[in-house]
């Protein structure tokens, strides 16, 4: 992907077959082909943080929620402990 993050790899996105939706006027650019048990494997706390990382410097330049930090540290718990 375009900030190194690895989640096109990770999550198997697949954009080789566009796809209109029928009777809605949007197109399917991608298909994403994701599981828990993947995600379980690769939510560890330093894959989770650098993840984070990456993301905040490309989309969060001038502003920090620490709620929302909070929120998706616990959906991270959430993939770990899920079976």
């Amino acid at each position: 992907d375009r900030f190194g993050g690895g989640i096109g790899t990770r999550v198997g996105v697949d954009e080789s077959c566009k796809q209109p939706l029928p009777d809605t006027g949007i197109v399917r650019v991608a298909l994403f082909a994701e599981t828990h048990g993947r995600l379980k494997e690769w939510a560890t706390e330093a894959n989770w943080r650098e993840a984070t990382r990456i993301h905040k410097a490309a989309y969060f330049t001038r502003t920090q929620n620490l709620i929302q930090e909070d929120v998706l540290q616990r959906i991270r718990e959430h993939y770990v402990t899920s079976p």
